[in-house]
């Protein structure tokens, strides 16, 4: 494994936090306790010093490949919001909310594979 990946691994991992509550309290409102905003903090201020460390490194930054990642990760943290707010406006659980979600992609990739005869040529 690439030490490239390991990197992006872990500061897509460690910032899921920040893009939620980021995400939370943009998108939905939401508020969060003291704990929680000095949490974001520290996060940030951890992602900065490791990115401003690799930086000073061979590694190469693409600005296309940046913006998709960033782009990336703000789905991410808007789906999970998105997700929440869902199941609790419908009062529906976490396992029938992925049932149900799984069960509607799995109608749309049997009608594309259908269309592109995926199911037919086997």
């Amino acid at each position: 494994m690439s030490l490239n990946h390991v990197i992006l691994n872990v500061t897509t991992r460690s910032t899921r936090i920040t893009r939620h509550t980021t995400v939370g309290v943009i998108c939905l409102k939401k508020r969060y306790g003291a704990a929680d905003y000095s949490i974001v903090c520290l996060m940030v201020a951890g992602l900065v010093m490791f990115m401003h460390a690799d930086a000073h490194t061979s590694a190469v930054f693409q600005p296309v490949g940046i913006t998709m990642l960033i782009i990336s990760l703000l789905c991410d943290g808007a789906v999970s919001n998105l997700s929440e707010a869902l199941m609790n406006q419908y009062e529906v659980g976490q396992d029938e909310f992925i049932f149900r979600l799984y069960s509607v992609a799995t109608f749309f990739i049997c009608i594309a594979a259908a269309a592109k005869g995926d199911l037919r040529d086997g």
